[in-house]
């Protein structure tokens, strides 16, 4: 079976967010980068889906409300227009769209139809295959069209439902309500004996039977016996793991290197993981070494230089050796981004959020790592190390 129409490619890959300043959902508006950059001038009105932000794939953002979506580009041109019912983010170069009897198309950056699915729906697009399904059944179609994988596996609705993408050269698919996976030819390469599943990283996955959980690799040896009570997800070559109440870390031979004493963990990120004892966080390195004591009413990865810590119902950042660097003095913080730069929130009470659990704060700052304002929504203080006003 071939849904095709025609081709496309795409040079695009990367991923951007940028914010709303001022204006409304469907006015005009200036947008800027988490850089602190103004990327869209208020010289162009759109209504944007994810109330005060645009969520950029491969260049584009879908815009405007069901029944009535189309995309921009970074410079908020509208290069795709509002004639679709609802549209989804670009993959390898082609989006899912629907028209309003739910037919569901693949347009290209043009906003070209190339590949018309009809009363088949469709995902997006990843390592060359896209899942469809018709009748509860799903398979996958190539970038022409054609069905290369027929429509033999159970297709699972809800919220719990795993991801449909290939990942690794493996698919998750569904068979008498238990998982397993397909390679890119379709065939059957772990079988489906499986309660629960994650994607591939790295070569191996988390798995569960009978409410345990371990790891397997790509061909479904088992690599670490499900014996664990949460899912298994080796990171940096560790696991955070749990059983009998109380996490510890195991290595990729599932033998036990940092005790289990923690009352909860997430897993290794860039060296440090996080541990909570007596219901404050701290951090450990790779030996089990306490290196941040548990001091913290909240915290979170070092996905950077720094981390965003919570006392007394306040946010700010310290760095690797529990150093504050930012002052724990904000209402709301959010996560440096890969520039260097975050935001932080100041009079932000229960009721400031918006219909999309985004939050209206009196006062946004961009901030980069030595706590300098990049930008700010009241234009005080630009350049100087950021506290609160007023």
């Amino acid at each position: 079976m071939v849904f095709s129409l025609e081709t496309s490619s795409s040079r695009y890959s990367s991923s951007v967010t940028i914010h709303r300043i001022g204006g409304t959902p469907s006015g005009p508006a200036s947008y800027i980068s988490s850089k602190g950059e103004v990327v869209i001038p208020p010289t162009v009105s759109f209504r944007v889906p994810f109330g005060s932000r645009l969520f950029f794939r491969e260049g584009l953002a879908d815009v405007g409300e069901v029944g009535k979506m189309g995309y921009v580009d970074l410079r908020g041109e509208l290069v795709i227009k509002p004639n679709w019912f609802d549209t989804f983010g670009f993959y390898e170069g082609l989006a899912t769209v629907t028209d309003s009897n739910l037919n569901h198309y693949y347009i290209n950056r043009d906003g070209r139809v190339v590949i018309r699915l009809d009363s088949w729906s469709g995902g997006h697009f990843s390592e060359g295959l896209a899942a469809v399904a018709h009748e509860g059944k799903r398979g996958y179609i190539d970038r022409t069209g054609k069905l290369v994988i027929p429509a033999v596996w159970d297709e699972v609705t809800g919220v719990a439902k795993p991801s449909k993408e290939f990942r690794e050269g493996r698919a998750i698919v569904s068979q008498h309500s238990q998982w397993g996976f397909i390679d890119r030819t379709g065939k059957l390469v772990v079988d489906a004996l499986w309660d629960e599943v994650d994607d591939f990283d790295n070569g191996l996955c988390s798995v569960r039977r009978d409410g345990k959980f371990g790891v397997i690799d790509r061909n479904g040896k088992v690599i670490i016996p499900p014996v664990w009570d949460e899912p298994v997800r080796i990171r940096e070559g560790l696991a955070a793991v749990k059983k009998g109440g109380k996490w510890g870390f195991i290595d990729r031979t599932g033998q036990l290197v940092i005790p289990a004493v923690w009352d909860e963990s997430w897993g290794f990120v860039n060296g440090l993981a996080i541990v909570k004892k007596d219901g404050k966080w701290g951090f450990v390195d790779r030996t089990g070494k306490v290196v941040i004591p548990a001091v913290w009413d909240d915290a979170k990865l070092f996905w950077v230089a720094l981390a965003k810590v919570k006392r007394e119902g306040k946010w700010g950042f310290i760095d690797r050796t529990g150093k504050v660097v930012i002052p724990v003095v904000w209402d709301y913080a959010e996560d440096f981004n890969r520039s260097g730069i975050a935001a932080i929130f100041q009079r932000l009470r229960a009721g400031d959020f918006n219909k999309d659990d985004e939050p209206t704060p009196a006062r946004m700052l961009y901030i980069d790592k030595g706590g300098k304002i990049i930008w700010s929504s009241d234009g005080r203080g630009v350049g100087e190390i950021a506290t609160p006003g007023d």
